[in-house]
């Protein structure tokens, strides 16, 4: 596995430099390691086109883009991506749900912005995956569907 050019040995030694290049480029330590934990982990599962690869890609269409280096970060499974709109819809997170097909990045952002959990079969998980989990694990889903047509009946 690489990243920029160095070899790496290990998830966690890829997910701090990751992290560490975000937050070179103005990402506050937490969303870094929240989008480098994300980047990594889809790397592991073979997603080459989420992966670490695009780490510098990302960086560079931001600067490009935008003319200015980024100062804030952030991606599934960073909290902040649902709770602006809920907070603007003026609603409780508990009672809002977040339905998804990835354990590492839908079902922890539910769990890190305290909404219900909806892990959805069709798609990357797998109970298998799931049962893999601590009890206690961010990843862990509180409904597991087959499918979202299961949700509406």
């Amino acid at each position: 596995m690489t990243a920029t050019g160095t070899t790496l040995r290990s998830l966690d030694e890829a997910r701090e430099a990751v992290a560490g290049l975000f937050t070179q480029a103005g990402a506050s330590p937490a969303n870094a390691a929240s989008v480098a934990w994300a980047l990594v982990m889809a790397e592991a599962d073979g997603l080459k086109g989420h992966g670490l690869s695009r780490v510098p890609t990302y960086l560079a269409m931001l600067k490009a883009t935008t003319g200015v280096e980024p100062v804030h970060i952030t991606g599934k499974p960073n909290a902040g991506m649902i709770l602006h709109k809920i907070e603007a819809l003026g609603l409780d997170p508990d009672k809002c749900a977040m339905v998804g097909d990835r354990l590492y990045t839908d079902i922890a952002m539910a769990t890190r912005a305290g909404c219900v959990g909806v892990l959805v079969l069709s798609g990357e998980a797998t109970r298998k995956d799931v049962a893999a989990l601590s009890e206690t694990a961010e990843q862990q889903p509180r409904l597991i569907v087959e499918s979202v047509d299961e949700l509406l009946r």
